[in-house]
């Protein structure tokens, strides 16, 4: 992701607040209606106190691998922290993150661009490891170790699948961060991202029974989406009004 389209997100997210979200989540779910119409789960943006969404901006196209610049994108979550009749209060945070592969490797899953409901659990039964996990499925590619599409063993042009295959956003847990389909918080940022903030969060997400924690929207998003967006705030707020 070039330095450039990365600090304009950052930007605009840090500045637009609830509206700016719901924005982008509305022009995100028309472009997919447009491309691919099957990749918006059933999973509503969240409107109560409490309650998350998550954005993964990722450096990539429908199918690349991050080889070159490990931990190159950033994964915002906003939280709900008060609602009132008439506006909501939100909390961003901000992490780095590896969100595709980082090695070309047989079979290693890519998660297509779209729209997945997560569920709040642990990475492989790891009680110590709270995650975003996508046990309702979402869609993904799968490659072999020269970089080709791939379907039941077989060389393909395009063929994104469905299914629940144990893609979760959580901790590096000390390891290389060569992620294998996961979305993968940096292992440099274990303490300060992970340990002090995410998983924090989401535990407190999880115990509030008034929070909705097993079906989080999870944005799945590549620079051709944000080659045509438009970062003006004044465009969220005009929007959003209207409505």
């Amino acid at each position: 992701m070039t330095v450039e389209i990365k600090q304009k997100i950052t930007d605009y997210l840090n500045n637009v607040g609830y509206n700016g979200f719901k924005y982008l989540d509305t022009k995100f779910r028309e472009y997919l209606k447009i491309n691919w119409p099957d990749r918006i789960a059933n999973v509503e943006f969240p409107p109560n106190k409490g309650d998350i969404a998550c954005f993964i901006p990722r450096a990539n196209e429908e199918i690349s691998f991050n080889n070159e610049i490990r931990n190159n994108e950033i994964e915002f979550v906003m939280e709900i922290t008060d609602v009132d009749d008439t506006s909501w209060s939100t909390l961003l945070h901000q992490y780095n993150v590896t969100a595709d592969p980082s090695i070309p490797k047989n079979r290693i899953a890519h998660c297509a661009q779209q729209i997945y409901a997560g569920n709040i659990g642990y990475h492989r039964g790891d009680g110590a490891r709270i995650c975003i996990r996508s046990d309702k499925g979402l869609w993904y590619y799968r490659t072999d170790s020269n970089e080709n599409i791939i379907h039941l063993g077989k060389q393909v042009d395009n063929y994104a699948v469905f299914g629940a295959i144990g893609i979760n956003n959580h901790n590096a847990n000390g390891f290389k961060n060569s992620s294998e389909g996961c979305i993968i918080i940096a292992s440099e940022h274990e303490q300060d991202q992970y340990q002090d903030d995410f998983k924090p969060l989401l535990t407190k997400v999880k115990n509030n029974l008034n929070t909705v924690h097993n079906n989080i929207p999870m944005y799945v998003i590549d620079e051709d989406f944000w080659d045509t967006f438009d970062f003006n705030p004044d465009s969220a707020n005009k929007a959003t009004s209207s409505n």
